[in-house]
């Protein structure tokens, strides 16, 4: 059986309201006392984070609250796979923040919530937050011979 629409173009209802600039994006909205949030991320591909301080960027006028992994840790829940469920991949879910380590350069970290979006994305600036990098792994020969997994919970590759 021949799929005909592969390829083929389509009409979209839609569009007229994009390119005649009537369509109303998240951005447009704005809300009696909304508020903002800016995501803070690891600058490392695999590190241990050691400490985060966040008092610089909580002293910004307009900072409303910061928020890290031990802020929501006792809700926190991993995210779920999104298609279905995977046997063997629960261990690779990941939480909203990162929690002992950041695993991926941009891995969030951390949360700020300001009253308009130019705060809440100066206040990522002054945060010092201390990470360790894991020492890496130039030998994939090694890694395969050893049959190690480089997500483990262990501190190591």
């Amino acid at each position: 059986m021949v799929q005909t629409y592969i390829g083929a173009p389509i009409r979209r209802r839609e569009d007229i309201r994009f390119l005649t600039g009537k369509a109303t994006f998240v951005d447009d909205i704005k809300l009696s006392h909304m508020l903002h949030a800016a995501i803070l991320r690891g600058p490392q591909a695999h590190a241990r984070i050691m400490a985060i301080d966040a008092s610089l960027a909580l002293a910004i006028p307009g900072v409303v609250a910061v928020f890290t992994f031990q802020d929501i840790a006792s809700y926190a829940k991993p995210i779920p796979i999104r298609l279905y469920p995977l046997e063997g991949l629960e261990r690779f879910l990941q939480y909203p923040l990162a929690r002992e380590k950041v695993r991926y350069v941009g891995e969030p970290v951390a949360v700020v919530v300001a009253s308009s979006r130019y705060v809440a994305e100066d206040a990522l600036t002054p945060w010092r937050c201390a990470m360790s990098p894991y020492r890496p792994w130039y030998v994939c020969r090694m890694l395969c011979a050893t049959r190690l997994c480089c997500m483990r919970n262990t501190g190591r590759i």
